[in-house]
């Protein structure tokens, strides 16, 4: 969970600089509330697997390696039934569905950069599956919004020091 929030509040401010920086200042507050909100799935996987455990309903523990399966498999459909129960805009209920698929749409900016704030979390290290090798520069996000390696540092750095200070 700690980790989860990290994460989210890392993506939020990260899509919220990034809007500003990329010329999107318009978009900065939708931004950091998508970046917020990318990933409610895997909160509503979490207490549903949470669940299970207290009521007992399952003999076997749940191995990390299960959960991070089921997180990255369902977070994004469960995700977007449950913006869309609480009849959330229809841009959040999109950032959630699409934040992490190959065909996605590159002229939806609230998306797009969204999903350059969750990568950079992914590269520096915020979230459940780390990829410190990802090139963002190479991200067709990042061609999108036509921004530059040094933007992308500053974008990190941003995300790295998100949470700094806060009880999380």
């Amino acid at each position: 969970m700690q980790g989860l929030w990290s994460h989210g509040l890392s993506c939020a401010v990260g899509a919220k600089w990034l809007a500003k920086k990329s010329g999107y200042a318009n978009l900065a507050a939708e931004a950091f509330m998508g970046g917020l909100l990318h990933d409610i799935g895997k909160l509503a996987l979490l207490k549903i697997l949470d669940d299970i455990r207290r009521r007992r309903e399952t003999k076997s523990a749940f191995s990390t390696p299960l959960i991070n399966e089921v997180l990255v498999r369902m977070h994004e459909e469960v995700g977007f039934r449950l913006m869309q129960s609480w009849s959330l805009p229809e841009n959040y209920c999109n950032i959630a569905v699409n934040h992490h698929r190959a065909d996605f749409d590159g002229n939806d900016i609230l998306l797009v950069i969204v999903r350059l704030a969750n990568q950079a979390c992914d590269k520096v290290g915020k979230s459940i599956n780390p990829c410190p090798g990802l090139a963002l520069i190479m991200a067709p996000e990042a061609q999108c919004l036509g921004v530059n390696e040094i933007i992308l540092a500053e974008l990190e750095i941003i995300i790295e020091d998100a949470d700094s200070g806060l009880d999380v």
